[in-house]
């Protein structure tokens, strides 16, 4: 990474840098977690559905009881299911920041996925705390905006008044898009400066003053072609899924046994999905971590001059995680960085004027093209699935069997 102000290139360009050098140390603790994960939702999976199969739902009333025993089958793989996918996001965050802070900003290539999850092991609770404790208070502002919906409706007992006063909700929604903006550095404050979750997004909240609108952009970059890309994948997966589709399932031509044999015979194209879209997503996992990292850096390098630690840092005058920041921030206005000069006269920075914006622009586009080529193979297997065996397995109509 330049160890200087960032611009969107170079963050794009980091983040995929630091997936290639360091792919065994982003990925195997992730991966480890997610066979955990699997094992843990298959048997919760299984004891759902036993409780299932003893309510007997086919041709009964439904009581109040077996309401709350159907509730209670499926928070038993609900539940667990929403504390695996918050604990890999908490592992995958903590790990990523770490390897970028600590080793892919200097440029360190040696480190193993034992070393990096040793590392960022004490950073995982108050990780998980932070993420936990920023959902919910964007969440408490849309909830907020929703509270004049509530008065009017109790208090004038009309549901037309309850109706005006979701006009809220938009307002509502902006402030949570932008509340959300505000505390995105909150992650990489925790892990990089080992800040408790309130701490953290306090200063996520100073950090993101007058930046939020190139934050925002920026931060979505690295995961649209991250996206683009994993479309491939998915579209491919619902191709192969749709060659071992039962026909004529989607048509309803099925009923009785048939439709049972055809349900069963799903497990294998479901199977198939489902793994392309957990291949997808674990390929996706670190891009937002590492981005959302390298924007920290920026606003650090803008706002402290993090790059003169930074520089030491990597001649070895320093420790080699130049985190936390400086002890107290420096008196008065940060220099102006001018596109000639990174930094101020005589720190040995490289010039900023020496970029190449149409590289991001070219990397931005091929994502774009990769993205419509996965949505084109997607729709394919669609059709495929839809039409398995073409025109002419379908069922002939009534009209067509008299004649």
């Amino acid at each position: 990474m330049p160890l200087r102000p960032l611009d969107a290139n170079d963050i794009v360009k980091g983040v995929f840098a630091t997936v290639r050098r360091y792919f065994g140390p982003l990925y195997l603790p992730l991966l480890a977690v997610v066979l955990g994960s699997t094992v843990l939702l298959s048997g919760c999976v299984y004891v759902a559905w036993k409780l299932v199969t003893r309510l007997h739902l086919h041709g009964e009333r439904m009581t109040t009881g077996r309401v709350v025993d159907a509730a209670l089958a499926a928070a038993v793989v609900v539940v667990p299911a929403l504390f695996c996918a918050a604990f890999a996001y908490a592992v995958t965050t903590a790990v990523s920041i770490t390897v970028l802070g600590h080793h892919a900003v200097l440029g360190q290539q040696p480190l193993t996925a034992r070393q990096a999850w040793r590392e960022a092991r004490p950073h995982l609770w108050r990780t998980l705390g932070t993420q936990l404790l920023t959902v919910l208070v964007v969440i408490a502002v849309l909830l907020v905006s929703a509270l004049p919906a509530v008065v009017l409706g109790v208090a004038l007992h009309s549901g037309t008044a309850a109706a005006f006063g979701l006009l809220g909700l938009i307002p509502g929604s902006v402030g949570m898009v932008y509340v959300g903006g505000r505390l995105f550095f909150a992650a990489p404050v925790t892990v990089l400066e080992g800040m408790r979750p309130t701490d953290a997004m306090r200063r996520s909240w100073q950090l993101n003053r007058g930046a939020w609108w190139r934050t925002f952009g920026v931060m979505l970059l690295p995961g649209m072609v991250g996206r683009a890309a994993t479309q491939v994948i998915t579209g491919g997966g619902d191709t192969v899924a749709a060659q071992y589709a039962p026909p004529g399932l989607l048509t309803g031509t099925q009923s009785g046994l048939s439709l049972h044999l055809s349900a069963a015979g799903l497990v294998l194209p479901v199977s198939i999905i489902v793994l392309a879209i957990i291949a997808a997503a674990i390929i996706r996992a670190p891009l937002t971590p590492l981005t959302l990292g390298l924007l920290y850096i920026d606003r650090c390098i803008r706002k402290e001059r993090l790059h003169i630690t930074l520089v030491a840092a990597a001649g070895g005058a320093v420790s080699h995680a130049p985190f936390p920041l400086l002890p107290l921030p420096p008196k008065g206005p940060p220099p102006k960085l001018r596109r000639e000069q990174a930094g101020p006269p005589g720190d040995g920075l490289p010039p900023y004027g020496n970029q190449q914006p149409a590289r991001g622009r070219r990397m931005i586009g091929a994502g774009w093209v990769l993205r419509i080529v996965g949505t084109g193979v997607g729709l394919t297997g669609l059709q495929i699935f839809e039409h398995p065996r073409g025109a002419g397995c379908r069922p002939r109509t009534g009209a067509q069997s008299e004649q």
